[in-house]
């Protein structure tokens, strides 16, 4: 099963999802947290992290660009990899943190997407977590055929009880 959290950016997503995910056994996945001001990718399973903000020396054939953005194409590859393990493994939750303007262009974490909702819709598969700004909410539902996850935010309860509480 396939649930999106969504909301605003900067609202405490990623944090509420390392911090809530922490104590809940058989989570995989990745999330994108800010860590010393930098944009990092974290392994939910293991904490291995690698820095995702390409340097500004990086040659071109090594960044993603998005806008004004620069993210290594590395780190990228890395997090793919670590998402296809996690739809592969026994998990009871698999997350991805996130799904935005580049997996929608088909780049970013989007070429592991396929493997990660395919394991969530099978029977005693994991339950799969998209996070999902508000603002692309109604795109990403339609290029992912996702028309009927349900929706949750912050302070929402996921199926199987795990409650999405922001710390105050």
């Amino acid at each position: 099963m396939t649930t999106i959290l969504t909301g605003p950016v900067q609202t405490g997503k990623t944090t509420t999802l390392r911090r809530v995910f922490a104590d809940v056994p058989r989570t995989a996945g990745v999330v994108q947290p800010e860590i010393d001001g930098r944009r990092h990718l974290v392994d939910l399973a293991t904490g291995t992290k690698r820095v995702l903000e390409a340097p500004p020396d990086a040659p071109e054939a090594a960044v993603v660009r998005v806008g004004r953005f620069a993210f290594s194409a590395e780190a990228f590859a890395w997090a793919r990899e670590r998402l296809r393990a996690a739809a592969a493994a026994p998990a009871g939750w698999v997350i991805v943190d996130e799904v935005g303007p580049l997996e929608l262009r088909g780049m970013g974490l989007a070429p592991a997407l396929d493997a990660v909702l395919e394991c969530g819709r099978t029977a005693g598969g994991p339950h799969v977590l998209l996070v999902i700004r508000a603002p692309l909410l109604v795109e990403a539902r339609a290029v992912l055929g996702l028309a009927e996850a349900p929706v949750v935010r912050l302070g929402d309860t996921l199926p199987g009880g795990v409650r999405l509480v922001a710390e105050r």
